[in-house]
C-alpha cells in the first residue's frame, strides 16, 4: 500500500532491513521516524543504538509505540463505537491466530 501511495514521490524508497543491524553508514539520515516498530524486536536496546549510530549528531528521532492498554477512541459515530466495544476482542483485530488480542497490560 505505501509503495503504491508513493509512487508519484521518485524520492521516497522501500526498503527492509533487521533494525539491529541497519544497512546504511554511519551518520547517514538528518532524521529518522520509527512507528510501532521496537515491540516487535527482541533486542530493543541494539535497534535503538543502530538507530541513534545512522542519524546524524544533532539529527532527529521520533519514536511512536502505543500502549493500547491505556488507548482511548472516541468517535461521532456513536453506533459504531458500541459496535465496535462488544465485538469478542473490543476494539483490537485478532492476531493471525484468529484469537481475540488481549489488550490487558502485563505487569
Amino acid at each position: 500500500m505505501s509503495r503504491r501511495r508513493c509512487a508519484d514521490q521518485h524520492w521516497t524508497e522501500f526498503q527492509k532491513a533487521d533494525a539491529t543491524k541497519l544497512p546504511y553508514p554511519n551518520d547517514s539520515f538528518d532524521a529518522a521516524v520509527s512507528t510501532q516498530v521496537y515491540e516487535y524486536v527482541a533486542d530493543v536496546s541494539a535497534a535503538l543504538t543502530e538507530l541513534h549510530r545512522v542519524v546524524r549528531p544533532g539529527g532527529r528521532v521520533v519514536v511512536v509505540d502505543t500502549d493500547y492498554g491505556s488507548l482511548v477512541l472516541n468517535t461521532d459515530n456513536g453506533a459504531r463505537m458500541e459496535q465496535l466495544a462488544r465485538r469478542p476482542g473490543g476494539l483490537f483485530l485478532p492476531p493471525a491466530s484468529g484469537q481475540p488480542q488481549d489488550a490487558t497490560p502485563q505487569v
